[in-house]
């Protein structure tokens, strides 16, 4: 495991982000907690309900969550619900590369760590924090053990006050997840940048996303790009410098 704070893209962005912080903290702990309890109570009822065989199936929840290598329609609702909600344009997190400084070029907003890996990330820890609330090891699932009959009476109770929680103690420290880097169009293609989980031929375990997390967080995929070709280099961003000579 790793700690978020000693990371490359955590330094970096920490000032700025502490401002932006400030400014929006009420807005983003509502949001995301709002998004931790819409996930939260889908994963209970498909334990409660669906599992049980109160309403529709396990067929029908096995073809939802089925995973592809390392994809699903439930990973793919994890991504939109999480990845996409923090919207920290590379104006707010003050990151460019050192091309994209420079007037007239062609430049895009790369999501840093990926949206899918910050679905996954978001749900592995508030599942944590859940297991805490619940007082039970890890190997045990967090909404099975919700879906007891003994929790019949305050199941909602425990998701809520974990998701709050868990918004305002988790969100400030690891809002860097959602950092947006301008960067070109050239630097941004497929043959350069590593997109998602990479060149993935098999279904990856918590340890291996875990991994591949940080080394994006440390911005190994650069600092190594594909093929050979020129790290691409970051540092503060402008309002566009002259075009080089």
């Amino acid at each position: 495991m790793f700690k978020i704070e000693e990371t490359e893209l955590y330094a970096k962005t920490k000032y700025a982000l502490y401002n932006y912080w400030k400014e929006k903290k009420i807005d983003l702990q509502y949001e995301f907690c709002i998004h931790l309890i819409q996930y939260a109570c889908g994963k209970y009822y498909d334990y409660n309900r669906v599992n049980t065989g109160k309403a529709y199936n396990p067929e029908a929840l096995e073809a939802y969550r089925k995973t592809n290598r390392t994809s699903s329609k439930a990973f793919q609702f994890q991504r939109l619900l999480f990845g996409y909600r923090i919207n920290l344009t590379p104006y707010i997190t003050n990151l460019s590369s050192k091309e994209a400084n420079f007037k007239k070029t062609p430049f895009v907003k790369d999501h840093i760590i990926g949206t899918s890996l910050i679905g996954f990330y978001v749900i592995y820890e508030f599942k944590n924090k859940l297991r805490e609330e619940l007082n039970i090891i890890k190997s045990k699932k967090p909404f099975e053990e919700l879906a007891m009959e003994k929790y019949d009476g305050n199941w909602f109770e425990k998701i809520y006050k974990t998701a709050e929680e868990f918004s305002k103690d988790w969100l400030e420290k690891h809002l860097c997840l959602w950092a947006q880097c301008r960067i070109t169009s050239k630097e941004h293609t497929k043959d350069k940048l590593v997109r998602g989980w990479g060149d993935v031929s098999k279904q990856l375990n918590e340890d291996e996303k875990l991994t591949i997390l940080k080394d994006r967080l440390n911005l190994s995929h650069y600092k190594n790009p594909l093929e050979e070709q020129e790290a691409i280099e970051i540092e503060d961003y402008e309002r566009f410098r002259k075009p080089k000579p």
